[in-house]
């Protein structure tokens, strides 16, 4: 996990180019997706809609993902605490 970790001397890592690099794609991209909408004949509280929509499925699928890859994690170092062992 060096990604997360500062680093030895003055630099840059991975996440330091991937973050702003995919917040400059949405910024770009965002726009555009609206433009072809709005030229297919869809209403801007219709893309509101579909827009909230496809904001809450990512929360939730993100949501999901991290639970599935913490809770044995968790789970283990429950399993560990000397008084929940008898439980």
């Amino acid at each position: 996990m060096h990604q997360i970790q500062f680093p030895s001397a003055d630099g840059m890592t991975l996440a330091d180019i991937v973050f702003p690099a995919f917040l400059f794609l949405v910024g770009v991209s965002s726009p555009l997706a609206f433009e072809r909408a709005q030229a297919a004949g869809k209403s801007k509280p219709t893309q509101a809609r579909s827009s909230k929509r496809r904001l809450a499925d990512s929360r939730k699928t993100l949501l999901k993902v991290i639970a599935d890859c913490l809770t044995p994690a968790i789970v283990a170092r429950l399993q560990r605490v000397p008084c929940l062992t008898w439980c």
